[in-house]
């Protein structure tokens, strides 16, 4: 089965209203949106060289790179805080990896691969970052990907257009759960097959302070201490399956 890129579903669905936007910060690392009803959004904009223009677009290309970022913390602005979360957790507390065998994460999170390696559980990891170390070669990605029974897979996929590849690639009995401050927290995203949970924040509290940490340039362990993390959650267990 073939999925439609989660930017353009929210861009048909909800489009883009430039008025509603208040102001939108670039750092070297995330690009945050506020609107004017307080929301604030975030998207990771790592690895990219873009010009981004100082003033509030009037227009976005769901197609163009990035646009892409821009309508990611857009939605992120719009659709996280569209709802109350009982409570708050970290993905590996509320995940029990050890019930899987094979546990593939695509994107370098330094605190969480921490926490595996203490517990003794085996992760590959893939990064386009190459000063990580005990990467595995990204000529391997597919392969892993398609081997594993869980993928921990980092939102800013969503943003650069690799989401539905590495879903695709994916077992439909594996379990996917995605993860980062520019995670877009909405149901629909639970309706692709094989998603377990969405493992994301939100900024209604330290607004100021997290925008001036993003327009400083500094990124999710300076300004992540300041949001709440957040999840949604297909299965009450990891290893539940999907009716």
């Amino acid at each position: 089965m073939q999925y439609q890129d989660p930017i353009l579903h929210y861009y048909n669905k909800i489009a883009y209203i430039h008025n509603e936007v208040e102001e939108i910060i670039v750092g070297e690392k995330y690009l945050a949106c506020k609107l004017k009803n307080g929301r604030l959004g975030v998207c990771a904009i790592l690895n990219t060289d873009f010009e981004f223009q100082k003033t509030i677009p009037l227009t976005l290309d769901p197609e163009k790179a990035i646009d892409r970022i821009i309508l990611n913390a857009y939605y992120n602005a719009r659709l996280n805080e569209s709802r109350e979360y009982p409570e708050t957790s970290d993905i590996f507390d509320k995940v029990d990896f050890t019930d899987y065998h094979k546990i593939v994460m695509i994107g370098y999170f330094a605190p969480l691969i921490d926490k595996f390696r203490l517990a003794n559980i085996k992760l590959d990891v893939f990064d386009v970052q190459k000063k990580h170390e005990n990467l595995i070669p990204m000529s391997q990605q597919i392969k892993f990907v398609s081997e594993a029974d869980a993928l921990i897979v980092s939102a800013t996929s969503i943003s650069n257009g690799s989401f539905c590849t590495l879903l695709n690639a994916s077992s439909k009995q594996s379990r996917v759960f995605i993860l980062g401050p520019s995670s877009i927290l909405d149901p629909h995203m639970l309706e692709y097959y094989n998603i377990a949970g969405i493992f994301g924040m939100t900024f209604k509290d330290n607004q100021d302070e997290i925008l001036k940490v993003i327009a400083d340039g500094k990124g999710t362990r300076s300004f992540g201490k300041l949001g709440r993390k957040v999840y949604l959650q297909l299965w009450s267990s990891s290893k539940s399956k999907k009716d």
